[in-house]
């Protein structure tokens, strides 16, 4: 409470949402500029300083890409100044009148010799006396860091000439008492703070080196945990894997299985073994499918893992799909369909190879699918995923779509749209015309009509 108030429960939501922000702030966007944005990059620094364990591998570059826009720069500034202060506690009679107050947990916002000028300006043109206070403050910072210029003194002391509180607090940076007690206070909060992050980074420090002489130390467990059910994977196993992802950050999928990425850190024999170890892994685990009871947007690590090993063996197994069997291949397709961002890379090739079969598959869970959708919710599943990135099974699967749109009319108009777009981009035009046409005969007052006429 006060100093990190981002939610427990949907906290895990901030890494995406900051990478978003990223997005926004690259381009230069007005949205950039506006309190959800405001918000995402003040709460994101708060819990990354804080320690959120959510947070420990996103890559970001807010304390560049901030400063770098001057009007987001100064805008984030007066809105952690503003959330700083509906942290205080008034009945103690607590004020935020100095910039510091509001970056004890750290800043995004940057203030250089060119901003002086615009920090002057904010003295007067501020609405709230407090925040005239603070911009004083931060502008005796600038006057103070660049060599105390005589030109930004006498300026300062023109500006709060016709204020006795701004001058007054002109004449105490000037000529300062010693600090009081709450300047203590502060203080003694902000390195209790600095401390915490310290003692975190020096923990995280010692962790990775207590376990890469372990990793040294038991190679052949990286390989074979030799652990009691054959799908189960060991605590070393899991370490490597989630470093071979921080090293891998930018990806938009769960994995793409880069495990040289460990050689440097952790020596080829360690990284070797944890890439045989996930190879060997993905045959002894069956994931559950939506249609079989499995939990919506839920990946499990075991699922996560034996797409690590698929995509290691794919990519490094010349005529991959060759060599699989139909037990594997429908092993295959169920690991796919839990892919992050639509489908494995190693996906179309195996579909290209076996179309009856790895089509029979989609065609199942599209058909569940659509016997669980509601008229307003999205079902984010195997038709989202083959709509907007599996244009290599359109032609395979388009005919048995058509058949079932003939027989039965969505719930969803959004997932009537994805089935349209596959169906389109197949080769059944002058079905796809008939069809049109009859379902604008029967669907009298149905409010999907318009988009079959349109078809």
């Amino acid at each position: 409470r006060r100093y990190c108030e981002v939610s427990t429960r949907f906290g895990w939501l901030l890494k995406a949402a900051a990478q978003s922000v990223e997005r926004l702030i690259r381009e230069r966007l007005p949205a950039a500029l506006e309190p959800p944005v405001l918000s995402i990059l003040r709460k994101f620094r708060t819990a990354q300083d804080y320690g959120t364990d959510e947070l420990q591998d996103a890559k970001v570059g807010f304390a560049a890409l901030v400063p770098e826009w001057p009007e987001l720069n100064r805008t984030l500034f007066w809105y952690d100044v503003d959330e700083a202060r509906t942290g205080l506690d008034k009945k103690r009679g607590e004020r935020l009148d100095e910039f510091w107050r509001a970056s004890i947990l750290g800043t995004y916002w940057r203030f250089s010799e060119d901003d002086f000028e615009y920090v002057a300006d904010q003295i007067l043109s501020q609405p709230i006396g407090d925040n005239r206070l603070v911009a004083l403050s931060l502008a005796f910072r600038l006057y103070v860091d660049y060599r105390r210029p005589r030109m930004w003194r006498e300026r300062l002391k023109t500006l709060v000439a016709s204020d006795n509180q701004l001058s007054a607090r002109l004449a105490k940076y000037l000529h300062p008492p010693p600090q009081g007690k709450e300047h203590r206070k502060w203080k003694q909060q902000e390195a209790k703070w600095k401390k915490r992050t310290e003692e975190r980074k020096r923990q995280e420090e010692k962790n990775h080196a207590n376990w890469k002489r372990y990793l040294a130390e038991n190679v052949d467990k990286i390989r074979n945990p030799g652990l009691p059910k054959p799908h189960q994977i060991s605590n070393a196993q899991y370490y490597l894997h989630e470093r071979m992802r921080e090293k891998n950050s930018g990806l938009n999928r769960w994995t793409d299985g880069d495990w040289k990425c460990l050689i440097d850190e952790h020596g080829e024999a360690v990284a070797r073994a944890f890439r045989d170890g996930a190879v060997a892994y993905w045959r002894r685990y069956k994931p559950k499918l939506l249609s079989e009871g499995a939990t919506p947007n839920q990946t499990p690590f075991s699922v996560i893992f034996g797409l690590t090993g698929l995509s290691i063996e794919a990519r490094e197994t010349t005529g991959w799909p060759d060599s699989l069997n139909e037990e594997e291949i429908g092993l295959a397709c169920r690991y796919a369909s839990h892919e992050l961002n639509g489908f494995p890379t190693w996906f179309p090739p195996l579909f290209e190879k076996y179309p009856k079969l790895a089509g029979d598959f989609l065609l199942k869970e599209i058909r569940y699918e659509l016997s669980i959708e509601k008229p307003d919710a999205d079902t984010h599943y195997i038709l989202s995923d083959v709509s907007w990135s599996g244009e290599w099974a359109w032609v395979e699967i388009g005919p048995q779509l058509i058949d079932l749109l003939g027989m039965t009319e969505p719930a969803n108009l959004t997932n009537l749209r994805k089935l349209l777009t596959i169906v389109q981009g197949s080769s059944v035009t002058d079905e796809i015309r008939t069809l049109a046409a009859k379902k604008c005969r029967t669907l009298r007052r149905h409010k999907h009509l318009a988009l079959w006429y349109a078809v």
